[in-house]
């Protein structure tokens, strides 16, 4: 599934999810997986006030990226060790296409809370979006040291070895997911890379 194409699907769930005080990772996990999937929050804006989850999904609603990156940054300036606010700017900027720095944003992410898979897939699919996919598998083999049972990594993963052209590699991905998440690895199985 191309980056932009998925993170495009997650821009509104983004701000239904904000507006009810449900976490943008969250909701980032809910448009990346297969209709019918009861997904697993994975964290919580911890700290985060109301003001600012409304400026967040006012932001967001109007698709001012300069404006959230912005703001994001600001929220940085007063706690650069708050991943959540890593994590915003890391949106912002690769809505805006400005992938190297959301490359950036989602490296402190996963700098600050590595437990945090969807840290993990975010910061590989903006390897993928500035056409680095094996930067991209080097960060998903680093999450699956993390942990290995986590099926969005697996889906990464496997997006990745096909931006390569490695079927094997695709093939081990897809089985792995198969074991987790058969619909999400049947959404997989259609970016099976061609024989070369």
């Amino acid at each position: 599934m191309p980056f932009l194409s998925w993170l495009r699907g997650v821009t509104f769930g983004f701000a239904l999810a904000t507006l009810a005080g449900c976490t943008p990772q969250g909701a980032l996990l809910m448009a990346a997986l297969p209709e019918g999937t009861v997904p697993v929050l994975l964290s919580h804006l911890q700290g985060m006030e109301d003001g600012n989850r409304k400026r967040v999904a006012e932001l967001e609603a109007r698709k001012d990226w300069d404006g959230l990156a912005k703001f994001a940054e600001e929220n940085l300036a007063k706690d650069r060790n708050n991943a959540n606010w890593w994590f915003v700017a890391g949106y912002a900027h690769s809505e805006a296409g400005r992938h190297p720095r959301a490359i950036e944003c989602y490296g402190e992410m996963v700098r600050l809370a590595p437990e945090d898979m969807l840290g993990w897939s975010l910061l590989a699919q903006s390897y993928r979006a500035a056409g680095q996919p094996q930067r991209a598998v080097q960060a998903l083999n680093n999450a699956l040291l993390v942990r290995r049972d986590d099926p969005q990594t697996w889906f990464v993963l496997g997006g990745a070895y096909s931006d390569l052209g490695r079927i094997a590699e695709f093939d081990q991905a897809l089985r792995a997911l198969e074991k987790l998440d058969p619909g999400l690895a049947s959404q997989l199985a259609k970016q099976r890379p061609a024989a070369r």
